[in-house]
């Protein structure tokens, strides 16, 4: 029997169809005469509301889902009807989010994933309530652990095994895992004190950016273009100490929104283990849920921020194998770098952390210097020529960057162990990346021709994930220390390229 979402779910899309009609009627509405443009603007908006509502519900009524022995069956589309099925066995997780309007009904979203599947999830059933949500990942995760098993006893057979045993480690690593269910174990939940302690050192500027950005599409053809013309002249006549307050109170602005939206993203975190399988859910307005299996994780990211090492605190972040390949999964936004090694004993103990072994080289410290020093010097110039007052406190910009470099020099290093290396490298944050032998795609090596005579040489380390970058990268390291790192990453390869350096 099909199944069908709930009916709120019709006005969410046809609120999400009027949000695309909202700028275009204020354009209108602000570009002339409105007595004039009264009927054309009510019969445009007349229009939009009918044939969105319309639409809204042609969408509702033809999207279907059902659960059938073996897989998912999923009909959609108005005027072109689309069918999908998704076999359980090739489904890796199942994910909840909640919108605002789905947390007043108590409904939810889920996105069922597979691997290599589509961005926004294979199939999303939307607007179906919470134990309807239960009860289709209980479903999906027996099926799919029965499957697995069944699968298993067939190989037996065909091999003339009447028992079929325990599979050897680097077989068993190869099959899907056998998604389990049980009850909640809760690993973490992280208070509404710490989370204000991690918005306020967590640096994520980005969120404002994205922001703003939001609020400058909405509004760029609203404001006229002359009036900022003349805030932007008034302000670059204003003199050096007003635009420095300018700068100031802007950053201030920037760094609340940022711990307001942190805040609300991330509110309630909590991770939880069910069988298997890990949980973690987070959430104030829209509330996200993601499921993933312990082998999907490709690698481990501990970020000790600029606000939040001075203080011993990091994040941990995963990459994760899943649809959204370019998300990254927080596994504890705030955590005490001395608990850092239980914690990831407890919650994922093939990773181990261990001290870095390999540091860069001092003849280094020349190629992590040599552009930010040139930036600064010309930009301390440029300072002084324009505010000849103020200007000689960028003097000090050089300075700044010495520092910098040398930070980056004492954050680079390797370590090695027979199955996992550790790579840290430094920027602004420092990131120390812990990953695993057998989930390595790919170990590149580059070097210059003076790296070569120096005895320096840069290493690239791809991984699978959603890591800020798919490639981990440690430059201007010792070449011996990289050689012993490709010698280490050939026990696994096919064939023995002999020395690389």
């Amino acid at each position: 029997m099909s199944n069908k979402g709930h009916p709120i779910h019709i006005l969410v899309m046809w609120f999400n169809w009027l949000k695309g009609f909202l700028i275009p009627l204020l354009i209108l509405g602000l570009s002339g005469n409105i007595r004039r443009r009264f009927w054309l603007l009510a019969l445009i908006t007349g229009l939009a509301v009918i044939v969105g509502l319309l639409t809204s519900f042609l969408q509702w009524r033809r999207f279907t889902y059902r659960l059938d022995e073996d897989q998912l069956l999923v009909r959609k589309g108005v005027f072109t009807q689309e069918e999908k099925f998704i076999s359980f066995s090739k489904i890796q997780s199942v994910n909840m989010e909640e919108s605002l309007f789905h947390r007043i009904y108590r409904l939810c979203s889920l996105r069922i994933e597979t691997a290599g599947g589509e961005k926004k999830g294979d199939a999303v059933l939307p607007a179906i309530s919470l134990q309807e949500a239960e009860r289709i990942r209980s479903v999906i995760y027996e099926k799919r652990s029965r499957q697995d098993g069944e699968a298993v006893e067939e190989r037996g057979r065909e091999c003339g095994e009447e028992n079929v045993g325990p599979l050897p480690e680097q077989n068993r690593e190869k099959q899907p895992p056998l998604l389990t269910l049980g009850p909640k174990a809760v690993l973490l939940h992280v208070s509404g004190k710490q989370l204000l302690y991690a918005a306020m050192t967590s640096g994520n500027i980005g969120l404002t950016f994205a922001f703003l950005g939001v609020l400058y599409q909405t509004f760029d053809k609203v404001i006229p273009e002359k009036w900022l013309g003349d805030v932007f002249q008034q302000i670059t006549q204003s003199g050096f100490s007003v635009i420095a307050l300018i700068c100031l109170l802007l950053g201030g602005a920037a760094w609340f929104i940022s711990l307001v939206l942190y805040s609300f993203k991330y509110w309630g975190f909590k991770v939880l283990k069910r069988g298997d399988e890990f949980v973690i859910s987070y959430g104030l307005v829209n509330k996200h849920s993601l499921t993933f299996h312990p082998s999907r994780v490709q690698a481990v990211q501990i970020v000790e921020g600029v606000l939040r090492k001075p203080f011993g605190f990091a994040s941990i972040q995963l990459a994760v194998i899943n649809a959204k390949s370019n998300e990254k999964v927080i596994l504890h936004p705030f955590i005490q770098i001395e608990h850092m090694p239980g914690f990831l004993q407890e919650v994922l103990p093939k990773y181990e952390w261990y001290p870095i072994e390999k540091k860069a080289p001092k003849q280094s410290f020349y190629y992590f210097v040599r552009f930010g020093i040139l930036l600064s010097l010309v930009l301390a110039a440029v300072l002084i020529y324009f505010f000849p007052v103020y200007g000689w406190f960028a003097i000090a910009l050089p300075v700044l960057d010495w520092f910098w470099a040398k930070a980056m020099q004492r954050g680079a290093g390797l370590s090695i162990r027979p199955g996992q290396l550790i790579a840290r490298s430094r920027f602004l944050a420092l990131k120390t990346t812990l990953v695993r032998r057998r989930n390595i795609q790919q170990l590149s090596v580059t070097k210059t021709i003076f790296q070569d005579r120096k005895g320096i040489a840069n290493l690239k380390i791809g991984i699978k994930g959603g890591l800020a970058s798919s490639e981990i990268e440690v430059d201007y390291l010792a070449k011996e220390d990289v050689q012993q790192a490709w010698d280490w990453f050939q026990k696994t390869a096919p064939i023995d390229r002999g020395p690389l350096l």
